[in-house]
């Protein structure tokens, strides 16, 4: 009886330490750039065709109300009727969810 409770105690015991260490993984995993980079461009070409896009493989920190969000920094350029623009934006690292997108360029398409 003792070595069935013992047993079950290790079970649980195992379980529990097993979904605590998957959770505190997938905290602090982040995606790659190139991940972000194909997320971001999807959300852009639903609204015109994409002339060019780049990220920074390196993560940045972004400070926000005294939290540091690990984020990527890149550019899309993106032709909208007869002008060319180009956006630059900051995505979140761990989900490649956009954060800010700023327009700041544009030309006429020649």
């Amino acid at each position: 009886m003792k070595k069935v409770l013992l047993f079950k105690s290790g079970v649980v015991l195992g379980l529990a330490i097993g979904i605590g260490a998957a959770a505190l993984i997938n905290k602090k995993r982040k995606l790659s750039s190139r991940a972000v980079l194909k997320k971001v461009r999807r959300h852009f070409e639903l609204e015109g065709e994409i002339e060019a896009c780049w990220i920074e493989e390196e993560v940045a920190d972004l400070l926000q109300v005294d939290v540091e969000i690990p984020v990527f920094l890149g550019g899309i350029v993106r032709k909208e009727e007869a002008m060319i623009r180009t956006y630059e934006f900051t995505a979140d690292a761990k989900t490649g969810t956009l954060i800010s997108v700023k327009l700041t360029d544009e030309s006429e398409d020649e």
